[in-house]
């Protein structure tokens, strides 16, 4: 069974110190605690206790209710949570801690008690709910309407456990005790398809890196088979994973349309989705599983509407070469162009010549620029310079190799050279 200390020793390597806040009531000179919330950060302690002191400067407590923040080290967590659970015997009798199974909240759930500032990441979560006959859960109900509270502008305990605390939807009828959140540092983001072309950025704590990712295929509903997987263990940078805790690993998948030519599959792109999931070996769980839809990726790309579409059968082989360093793409895109059959330079020449008018436009060469820094996953990669020279490099091959023989098309040809040095 997973349980919290498994979870724990796992992750732990992930987390610097524990955001811990709880909201507190006072009955005949003795403090309890209401709810409390144990968050699981990697934040440095001088980053948490800024957030607290500027929580602290706006609450007003009172003699009867104050809000509580403290920064705990990684392993007090249990010893924080003994003292809880022994102001309550119910919690003692009944509940035990390591029993509760976790809850797995995707950052874009409506999952209750995730607030905004616990979406960044997936997190797995631990909840100790008491029962709604809980003698503790009634014994704080004086504080509802009480003047003290009134005074401060508040008609509730509860919106200013809400704010403060950060605990979503906490209100009357819900009878959570203690909640512990273990954010999961990792995340898969930036996925662009261009032409058949998946790609995308993992950014991921080392902790995670025996995880695995698999991209599934599926139109309407029914799957058609995985179309990439991979470990990223194995694909990590053993120097770079030494030296640091954060990694990113940029990935790339040819997705083979062939399947689709049937009838029914001639509108695909809007009707295939790509099921994303990440394996974490150590907990035997899937810490990421979403779905995207191949026509809503592509639209992210910019002005991809506004190239022609005889031009992607040059930009496509480009896209290859999408996960390279600036020097690296350089370098492998220039020997592939150079490597190229006259057969290829032929039918490439036609695409050129025969979007010409749209080629020796200004306008059409910021269009390019556009689209280009949009669908690239790295910054300043280059693939504008090395377009311009793949337009450069067959027009001068098709002059040298006599491809061409009118003086028309000989000199629209020159005028593109020129253009595009």
């Amino acid at each position: 069974m997973l349980n919290i200390y498994k979870v724990f020793n796992c992750l732990k390597k992930c987390y610097t110190f524990i955001d811990y806040r709880e909201a507190l009531f006072k009955e005949n000179g003795t403090e309890k605690t209401i709810v409390s919330i144990f968050r699981f950060s990697n934040k440095s302690y001088e980053e948490i206790d800024s957030i607290h002191e500027d929580l602290r400067s706006k609450v007003d407590n009172t003699n009867h209710f104050r809000l509580n923040f403290e920064i705990l080290d990684l392993e007090d967590w249990a010893t924080q949570w003994n003292i809880l659970k022994n102001q309550i015997d119910e919690i003692v009798n009944n509940i035990d801690i390591d029993s509760i199974s976790p809850s797995r909240n995707r950052k874009n759930s409506s999952t209750a008690w995730i607030s905004d500032v616990d979406r960044e990441y997936n997190s797995l979560q631990f909840n100790v709910i008491l029962n709604s006959e809980s003698k503790h859960h009634q014994s704080f109900q004086f504080l509802e309407g009480h003047q003290e509270i009134r005074s401060k502008g508040a008609e509730s305990i509860y919106p200013i456990i809400r704010q403060y605390l950060q605990i979503e939807s906490y209100d009357s009828g819900v009878y959570l005790y203690s909640t512990f959140l273990f954010p999961t540092y990792i995340k898969i983001s930036k996925l662009k398809y261009i032409n058949n072309y998946l790609s995308g950025n993992i950014e991921y704590h080392k902790t995670f890196g025996q995880s695995s990712i698999f991209i599934e295929k599926r139109f309407r509903g029914n799957s058609l088979g995985t179309i990439g997987d991979f470990d990223l263990k194995s694909i990590e940078n053993k120097k770079e994973s030494e030296d640091q805790d954060i990694l990113n690993h940029k990935f790339i998948i040819f997705i083979d349309s062939n399947q689709f030519k049937k009838e029914e599959y001639s509108n695909y792109e809007n009707e295939v989705q790509l099921l994303v999931k990440l394996y974490f070996k150590s907990l035997n769980l899937n810490l990421i599983e979403f779905g995207e839809y191949l026509s809503s990726i592509q639209e992210e790309i910019l002005g991809i509407e506004k190239i022609p579409p005889q031009l992607f059968y040059i930009i496509t082989p480009l896209l290859k070469f999408n996960l390279l360093t600036r020097e690296e793409f350089q370098i492998e895109s220039i020997n592939s162009i150079r490597n190229q059959t006259i057969e290829e330079i032929k039918r490439n020449v036609e695409i050129i010549l025969e979007n010409y008018n749209w080629l020796i436009k200004k306008e059409q060469v910021n269009e390019l620029e556009t689209f280009f820094i949009s669908a690239a996953n790295q910054n300043n990669v280059g693939y504008l310079n090395v377009f311009k020279w793949i337009i450069i490099f067959n027009s001068q091959q098709a002059i040298n190799n006599k491809l061409i023989q009118e003086n028309e098309i000989r000199t629209k040809i020159n005028d593109l050279i020129i253009f595009y040095v």
